[in-house]
């Protein structure tokens, strides 16, 4: 179940109004590293869902990782800290010049790469240890590109989509972490991976408006395609 239609309408205006104040360069801080966010490109600040994967996330010295909907490159930047080469895809172009910003101010510009596209457009054909992704968990239509950083779509399109093709894209032994919401139908998710990923809740954080869950997906022996269906 998904939290209830009042919530949704709440976070959503919060998060409208919260951008629309966001006209200057801010210097955040998420898990002891600083990171500027440019006007335009998601504020990581004041949202759960960044710190919690920042914090919970799982990387091997060595991994090649994809970052998608990289934002200011909060996660990007994590995992290069902790040895990974990443790669950061994010469609909106002020989103591209932040990562590059941020993967200079800490010192992991050689090992981050920030390419523009949606979703796994920029990385055809190519393969990864680790995918992940914060995708936009609220269901209503994005109106401009930056209501496209948490709306993702009536039926959660982006996820579906997401969920869809992300097999494709992982190494035999590769792995997704995912942070996600109650707002956006945390059952509607996982029943949505069976028969294509292999997922488990690793973390949850229970708030009084909503509940915010750290999954790790692996590839399924098969891979078979699944049905779909909008959350309910």
């Amino acid at each position: 179940m998904g939290s209830p239609r009042p919530y949704v309408e709440f976070i959503d205006l919060s998060l409208r109004l919260w951008h629309g104040l966001h006209r200057v360069k801010r210097r955040i801080t998420v898990e002891g590293r600083s990171f500027i966010v440019i006007p335009g490109v998601f504020m990581p600040e004041g949202v759960w869902t960044s710190k919690i994967l920042a914090k919970y996330l799982r990387v091997e010295d060595g991994d090649r990782v994809l970052d998608l909907g990289s934002g200011c490159g909060v996660q990007a930047v994590h995992a290069a800290l902790r040895g990974a080469y990443v790669v950061a895809v994010d469609h909106n172009p002020r989103a591209i010049e932040a990562i590059r910003l941020n993967a200079l101010l800490n010192g992991v510009a050689d090992r981050v790469e920030a390419r523009r596209g949606n979703l796994f457009e920029p990385v055809k054909g190519e393969l990864f240890d680790l995918i992940i992704f914060a995708p936009p968990y609220i269901p209503k239509e994005p109106r401009n590109l930056m209501e496209s950083a948490w709306r993702g779509g009536t039926g959660l399109k982006v996820v579906q989509r997401f969920i869809s093709q992300a097999p494709s894209f992982l190494r035999d032994d590769g792995r997704i972490q995912m942070v996600y919401s109650s707002l956006g139908n945390i059952p509607w998710l996982l029943r949505t991976m069976e028969g294509r990923l292999r997922a488990e809740v690793t973390y949850r954080l229970r708030l009084p408006w909503e509940q915010i869950v750290v999954i790790e997906a692996r590839k399924t022996q098969h891979g078979g395609t699944y049905g779909y269906s909008p959350p309910s």
